[in-house]
């Protein structure tokens, strides 16, 4: 298809079967709805592995039909959905743990001392993202902390629940606390080093 030519529902099956995709009646209807609401160039990404030589453009391999990539396509989002529910769990374990951890035993404002951190640099680092992080959140809790506490500094309860999972993963591997080294020896079997290193 040309690049920036729009081609309708109808156009789009048709170049699917014009490289050789087996389309009855019933599945062309199937089709139309589901490039409707997945969008051709994103299917497309999933045709590959069932045309000649595993190249787009070529022509697909016999006896293939839209339902057999539709198929990988759902196993793809499936697995997805399954990895994004595994990290959003280690994500709000992780965060949690910190929160509760250094709190008790350091206080709530503990991650403004730069005598927890590695270095100074990465210290005032994060300092910079907490300080942007929490200016820019709408979140509920820090409205309100912003309306009730406007002079004091927040809490790392607040603070920490507003930044990203890679800023939190890469805080974690900053912390100069035996902590963090112990947390990561009794979870070594569900995490790597790699998983915060590379956040």
């Amino acid at each position: 298809m040309p690049q920036n030519i729009p081609f309708c529902l109808p156009c789009q099956i048709f170049k699917l079967m014009e490289r050789g995709l087996t389309l009855s009646d019933n599945e062309k209807i199937f089709a139309e709805h589901f490039l409707l609401n997945n969008n051709y160039y994103r299917f497309r990404g999933y045709t590959q592995t069932f045309q000649e030589n595993n190249k787009k453009g070529k022509p697909f391999v016999d006896d293939v039909c839209f339902k057999n990539i539709v198929a990988v396509y759902n196993f793809d989002s499936e697995l997805r959905s399954l990895i994004f529910n595994a990290i959003e769990k280690i994500e709000v374990s992780l965060r949690a743990q910190i929160i509760y951890y250094y709190s008790i035993q350091h206080g709530p404002f503990w991650y403004l001392d730069e005598s927890f951190y590695k270095n100074k640099n990465v210290y005032f680092n994060f300092v910079n993202i907490f300080k942007k992080e929490f200016a820019d959140s709408r979140e509920d809790f820090v409205i309100h902390h912003k309306i009730k506490h406007s002079s004091l500094e927040p809490a790392c309860w607040i603070t920490l629940e507003v930044i990203s999972f890679g800023q939190l993963s890469k805080l974690f591997q900053s912390l100069f606390l035996s902590w963090s080294s112990k947390w990561q020896r009794k979870n070594k079997r569900l995490f790597r080093n790699s998983i915060f290193e590379y956040s």
